[in-house]
């Protein structure tokens, strides 16, 4: 890994100061489990010269009903989402969805949060480049998307005819309100 600053965040607005400091060059991290070993291969669009933990804020792991509207924050780890009463009792499809993810010791480290925002796990994007150099693919900004006409039996979208435009990761918080 190249080495990058890591700050501790102590409220999501100081989350946001710090993402908007670093200007696009930031990346949060709470879990871990899918960020490390993208830094590790060297996958993301620009390496982050910081990684802002969230992990230090309270009440972000919280699950919770209130007034009828299940509340689930971006901390809860998949683990307690499967063992919570609330979800078991009233919402046991996302307990038993939960449940399904990974092994027990991804569970116990992986938060909902991370889930929702883990990288592009198409095949070509995420090409090892210690194997042969990095694959060039419409994601990356350069050539076609590979996925279309090589092998895409795993990817999530069947029968695409390009590569699907998303919000990267590490942009997500220019959105937020």
């Amino acid at each position: 890994m190249r080495p990058f600053e890591h700050v501790n965040a102590k409220t999501v607005k100081g989350a946001c100061v710090l993402l908007e400091k670093y200007d696009g060059k930031a990346v949060l991290n709470a879990g871990g489990t899918d960020l490390l070993s993208t830094l590790k291969g060297e996958n993301l669009f620009e390496y982050p010269e910081a990684l802002i933990n969230i992990k230090t804020i309270a009440g972000l792991n919280r699950i919770a009903e209130r007034e009828g509207t299940l509340r689930i924050g971006a901390l809860a780890k998949l683990s307690a989402l499967v063992i919570s009463p609330l979800l078991k009792e009233c919402y046991p499809a996302l307990a038993e969805a939960a449940r399904t993810v990974a092994t027990p010791q991804i569970r116990n480290a992986a938060t909902l949060g991370g889930n929702l925002c883990q990288d592009v796990r198409c095949w070509y994007y995420r090409y090892p480049r210690h194997i042969g150099g990095p694959m060039h693919c419409a994601r990356k900004g350069k050539g076609p998307c590979l996925a279309v006409k090589g092998d895409n039996r795993y990817h999530a979208l069947m029968g695409a005819k390009k590569c699907l435009p998303c919000a990267h990761p590490t942009r997500l918080w220019r959105w937020l309100p």
